[in-house]
């Protein structure tokens, strides 16, 4: 948004506002354009320029909010509200500019301040918006193609193996690489749901999430032949339930991943003093010491490196981090152990007690 050529739209504004308002203008503005109106109404029904100041001169409570609701076609803010107020000292609206700082410099901050909120508060509608879309589209975009090569590659199968081909045994790679896309598609989906729409922290038991992860992984466990090993009475949190299952499942299946033949996963928790700490350890080889410092990159900085990371771990960063919490890497005589610390939830915890 340009800040060189703003509309300011004064809304029942005096002599008194005015002259203030074209001279902080002056100071703020090289170029600038001005309207004065009766009412929020009027100034409504004029045709919206690219940045907009609605300056009122002491509105009601009503009013204010109905002015900072206006909206585009597309859905982002008209304009950025401005209050004035006549009264000395301390203004009754707590984001009212008093009469006492109208003088040109001091407006003029307020004024440009208010311009570079706006552009800002459009930016970042502008970018909830795209991940918002991000998050419902990029499941059904890219997972129809796949049921797709998911179908015919079964009817290849079939039809290989009845007639004794060696084409069947092509198709386990093809459905390896499906399940990875698979993978990839939820993983994104979810950074960009976790992003764009938030979701209401609640007590959690943390046992609840853990089992559902458990059983999503079942197949997984099975496949591997993996031995699993859980500590009981895991406390509550304060979080969310949907991300504490991911957290959960994207853990286990790194531990399967990279853990020993057969795989041992070990899941336990404890006191870690500013919250819960908890985690899912590995009997594999552990991890190169120059490699740790990326094990958690936060995902909105994946495309500044010319270098492969894996989003599973850049997933759960972004979602303990969502849920107030932190993430982190220690290494073990014999594995390595992955561990994140949420906020305690007393509540919770009383209850279950």
């Amino acid at each position: 948004m340009s800040l060189a050529n703003p509309h300011l739209i004064l809304v029942h504004g005096d002599g008194v506002a005015a002259d203030a308002l074209s001279a902080a203008a002056g100071v703020a503005f090289a170029q600038w354009q001005f309207s004065s109106v009766g009412s929020l109404e009027e100034a409504v029904g004029q045709r919206p320029s690219p940045a907009e100041l609605l300056v009122m001169v002491d509105p009601g409570d009503e009013e204010w909010r109905a002015a900072r609701e206006v909206a585009l076609a597309d859905g982002l803010p008209r304009w950025n509200v401005v209050a004035l107020s006549h009264g000395a000292g301390v203004a009754l609206h707590p984001e009212m500019i008093p009469q006492a700082e109208w003088h040109p410099a001091t407006l003029a901050r307020y004024l440009r301040h208010a311009l570079t909120e706006l552009d800002l508060r459009r930016r970042c509608l502008r970018h909830e918006g795209d991940m918002h879309t991000i998050a419902r589209r990029i499941r059904h975009d890219l997972n129809a193609p796949l049921n797709g090569i998911l179908s015919m590659t079964e009817l290849i199968q079939d039809i290989a193996s009845s007639g004794g081909t060696e084409v069947a045994e092509l198709t386990p790679s093809i459905f390896e690489a499906i399940d990875r896309m698979v993978a990839l598609i939820d993983r994104v989906s979810a950074v960009a749901k976790a992003s764009s729409m938030p979701h209401e922290r609640e007590s959690v038991p943390m046992e609840e999430p853990l089992w559902a992860a458990l059983q999503k992984m079942e197949f997984q466990m099975l496949k591997c032949q993996a031995k699993v090993e859980s500590t009981e009475g895991l406390p509550g949190v304060h979080g969310s339930r949907d991300w504490l299952q991911m957290i959960w499942q994207t853990l286990i299946s790194n531990a399967l991943k990279h853990g020993g033949k057969p795989p041992l996963v070990r899941i336990g928790w404890g006191d870690g003093g500013d919250g819960w700490k908890f985690w899912v350890e590995d009997n594999g080889g552990g991890v190169r010491e120059g490699s740790r410092d990326g094990l958690f990159k936060p995902f909105h900085l994946l495309h500044q490196e010319n270098r492969a990371y894996g989003l599973g771990l850049s997933l759960v960063q972004r979602l303990v981090d969502l849920q107030g919490g932190y993430c982190g890497f220690e290494e073990l005589e014999s594995g390595s152990r992955f561990f994140f610390v949420l906020p305690k939830d007393l509540l919770a915890n009383t209850k279950t007690n």
